[in-house]
């Protein structure tokens, strides 16, 4: 008996440069996987802070644009590999979901206190009629806002 180590059962030990299989074309480079994985996470927490109240949302603007770079860098690392359009695909949606909560993150802070007065009077009313009066104010402070912008809805 000898010590020597033996190459596993089932594998073979083909030559180095031999062609790739086809599950090697599809599987992403390490560095294209880390920006995919961080992608995936910071669009999570983007579309999150999208769904928590006034002070949070302002924090998309830091997530949504890391989003963003690190969908464009996963895109960039993985331009050598075929057949992963769908995760090409992802990513491109990705990018415009983050742009689109950039763009909304914008909205809630030129509207901040409309939305806060609408808010706080939605927490007081107790009757059909108090919500009615809040929704009426909301849309009243809503107009005058998009006034100071020389904008008017019909």
């Amino acid at each position: 008996m000898t010590d020597d180590k033996q190459p596993p059962s089932g594998g073979s030990a083909g030559p180095k440069n031999a062609a790739p299989s086809e599950a090697s074309a599809t599987e992403l480079t390490p560095r294209a996987r880390l920006y995919t994985r961080l992608f995936m996470g910071s669009l999570v927490v983007t579309l999150l802070l999208y769904f928590m109240s006034i002070p949070f949302i302002y924090f998309a603007w830091i997530s949504a644009p890391a989003t963003i770079v690190f969908a464009i860098l996963s895109l960039v690392a993985s331009r050598a590999q075929k057949k992963i359009t769908g995760l090409r695909l992802g990513l491109s949606m990705g990018i415009v979901l983050a742009g689109l909560s950039m763009v909304l993150a914008l909205g809630v802070w030129v509207f901040q206190d409309a939305i806060i007065a609408q808010r706080d009077c939605m927490a007081r009313a107790l009757t059909n009629t108090a919500q009615k009066q809040c929704d009426d104010a909301y849309d009243e402070a809503y107009q005058a806002e998009l006034e100071k912008f020389g904008l008017t809805l019909p």
